[in-house]
């Protein structure tokens, strides 16, 4: 397990630095086989404010904006929504280094000079163009500027990867380990407000609070078999709309080992990384009928799963099915048809436990 260091301090405030906190965690039997540093391959990319946008001289595609970086004034040529009057963004100066490209340098874009670029995520995390859709980088009001951008979002951290024995399970979450940090070292569990609220860390477990109302949606769950599938639970979510995660966001789960693909997908990694539990998303427009089953497979069944590969299904494997047949191997992959897109309007979230050796 890869644990981020200022990830786990969001839920314990240690009193240590980090390779205290490593020698402490293999004495208490949460043995650390590595600590690494992580520092991005990223330099010259700091918070720019634009003071003004005009039309691109001979490119209706392109716009020309004047940005202060706190010291001096740059022309930038870009195409980008985000290039705002008043918008403080990421600017990569002259003489920046991305990852995987060459050093910036000033240049001439259809006839306009460019005195450096304004950056999206993908560019700074992975020297990779903008993805479909994405945005550049806009910062809150009112943040410094001149600042580099791995001091502004935290891109640079130390990664702890755990070797885990039977007995620490539970540490295959961030919060587990942060459980035990605080045993450790007497500082208070701090839990995000919602996890709070249900009493997560409790000796209970969660638990909803009193009042919370259980609204019936429009999808019921059989669990028909459930020696594999005791409990599935879902959640309907209504007007979402296909975006890429905040770069902290993104970065945490690189360093985590997961690959980020979008905000709906990276949210199910990022609570699944927090707390332990496996979530899914599934696009509700794209399910047949109007009920999910978690049941075994059917002799002569197959799924195409999110690779792109079509799979038979030796019979009585634990799958999740709409009335159309499989959509889900169970804890294993979702199918190619119900996955998340830039057309998805509404979703249907999937917690659930599912029997651990058929899994495996």
């Amino acid at each position: 397990m890869n644990i981020v260091w200022n990830w786990l301090k969001d839920y314990v405030d240690l009193p240590w630095d980090v390779e205290e906190a490593v020698k402490r965690f293999t004495m208490a039997g949460l043995k650390v086989e590595n600590l690494s540093r992580e520092k991005l391959d990223l330099e010259g990319v700091v918070s720019a404010k634009v003071l003004d946008v005009r039309p691109h001289p001979n490119r209706a595609d392109l716009r020309v904006g004047t940005l202060y970086d706190g010291k001096e004034r740059l022309s930038v040529v870009s195409g980008a929504p985000g290039l705002q009057t008043g918008n403080t963004v990421l600017l990569a100066v002259p003489g920046a280094h991305i990852p995987g490209q060459k050093p910036l340098l000033a240049m001439e874009v259809g006839g306009a000079l460019s005195q450096g670029m304004v950056v999206c995520s993908n560019e700074i995390l992975s020297g990779e163009a903008h993805r479909p859709g994405e945005d550049i980088i806009i910062l809150p009001e009112g943040t410094p500027l001149g600042k580099s951008a791995q001091e502004l979002l935290g891109l640079d951290d130390y990664v702890i990867e755990l070797e885990l024995t039977v007995n620490y399970s539970h540490c295959l979450a961030v919060l587990g380990v942060a459980i035990e940090a605080s045993a450790l070292s007497g500082v208070p569990l701090r839990l995000p407000p919602s996890l709070d609220k249900w009493g997560w860390a409790s000796k209970e477990g969660s638990r909803p609070p009193a009042g919370t109302p259980v609204y019936p949606g429009p999808i019921r769950i059989d669990l028909p078999d459930r020696d594999l599938c005791p409990r599935y639970v879902g959640k309907v979510v209504e007007g979402v709309q296909y975006t890429y995660s905040p770069p902290a966001i993104e970065r945490r789960l690189q360093l985590a080992g997961m690959r980020p693909i979008s905000a709906i997908v990276d949210a199910t990694n990022y609570v699944m990384l927090e707390t332990g539990q496996p979530l899914h998303a599934f696009d509700l427009d794209k399910l047949e009928g109007n009920v999910i089953s978690a049941r075994r497979s059917r002799p002569g069944e197959s799924i195409v799963t999110l690779d792109g590969e079509t799979r038979p299904l030796a019979a009585g494997t634990l799958v999740i099915a709409d009335a159309g047949g499989p959509i889900a191997v169970a804890g294993v992959m979702g199918n190619r048809h119900t996955e998340v897109s830039e057309p998805t309007k509404r979703i249907l979230i999937e917690s659930a436990y599912f029997a651990s050796v058929p899994v495996r």
